[in-house]
């Protein structure tokens, strides 16, 4: 290696990691300000202690696949816990029992609740009856954009220690993991509210095809992972794989510690349907349509 290449390289570690210290004294310094812009709210609602227990939940996230199935929502009784950037398209078809948000920053979150909102009101539905899942350090905009009264807020262990011990004292909130994402916060969600079965719907962390993979990372960064649920039709250049971000590679793994620590305590289904994490007596695949037969049918023996 040439002393110009070295010298680059090392350039850019040096670079890379005074950015990410930037990044995380800027959040650092976010947390804290949300925290207690939110205090007042956060007194006044409160956290898990306050929400109803549930036996069983659907988690819907944005994953691509959510197209293909989000209409069996229609009908289903078991309560639906929505991230935020497909709660509008899910009460569309289902009134959800929960939205989660994480956001930190503001993003889009206010347009994605603002037209949550306006559907919730087309069909015919009460902002009231749905509850809030957020974290503590959420961004205090979004309460602009939420209407209802019943919020829910979790002191996240994934921010700064210090904040987590302070929200704690002054709150009584005891910390609990977020998740790095909202797909995650909304299953972490559900367990704590004593699910003993999780349905994923729009949870994916993988492509079918290698073209999809190149055109959503430009050609950089991904892998091809063994689908051991079917022999992908859709990939022509290597059937039986599916290809992942390393970010989605990250998220897989904090997906499957999630599901070993719930081990004894919940199920975790994923109805997916479209090149997704699975481990086998972890994480079972099910085509959604067939889990909902099932559990009608149960119903109606039962009843």
């Amino acid at each position: 290696m040439g002393l110009s290449n070295l010298t680059t390289r090392v350039w850019d570690e040096k670079t890379r990691k005074s950015l990410d210290d930037m990044i995380e004294a800027k959040l650092r310094r976010l947390w804290f300000e949300n925290y207690e812009a939110n205090k007042a709210l956060i007194m006044k609602h409160g956290s898990y202690d306050n929400m109803p227990q549930i036996s069983e939940a659907i988690v819907v996230g944005g994953g691509w696949s959510l197209k293909r199935n989000i209409h069996e929502l229609k009908g289903v009784t078991t309560p639906v816990i929505a991230c935020d950037k497909v709660a509008a398209n899910v009460c569309k078809f289902v009134k959800p029992f929960a939205v989660c948000a994480v956001n930190t920053e503001m993003t889009k979150v206010g347009d994605w609740l603002t037209a949550f909102r306006l559907e919730m009101e087309a069909q015919g539905y009460s902002m009231d009856d749905v509850w809030f899942i957020v974290p503590t350090t959420v961004n205090p905009e979004v309460f602009d954009h939420w209407t209802g009264n019943k919020i829910c807020f979790v002191n996240p262990s994934n921010v700064s220690e210090e904040l987590v011990t302070l929200t704690y004292k002054e709150t009584g909130i005891p910390p609990t993991i977020r998740g790095s994402n909202c797909g995650i916060f909304s299953i972490i969600n559900a367990i704590t509210l004593c699910a003993d079965k999780i349905v994923l719907l729009g949870i994916n962390y993988c492509y079918l095809t290698m073209d999809e993979a190149i055109e959503a990372t430009r050609g950089e960064s991904f892998v091809g992972l063994m689908d051991i649920t079917r022999n992908n039709p859709f990939d022509v250049l290597g059937k039986g794989f599916v290809y992942a971000t390393l970010e989605w590679i990250d998220m897989r793994a904090e997906l499957v510690d999630i599901a070993l620590n719930a081990i004894g305590h919940a199920r975790i289904i994923n109805c997916s349907e479209g090149g997704i994490v699975y481990e086998a007596g972890l994480i079972e695949p099910c085509d959604f349509r067939a889990w909902k037969t099932f559990v009608n049918e149960g119903d109606k023996k039962n009843g």
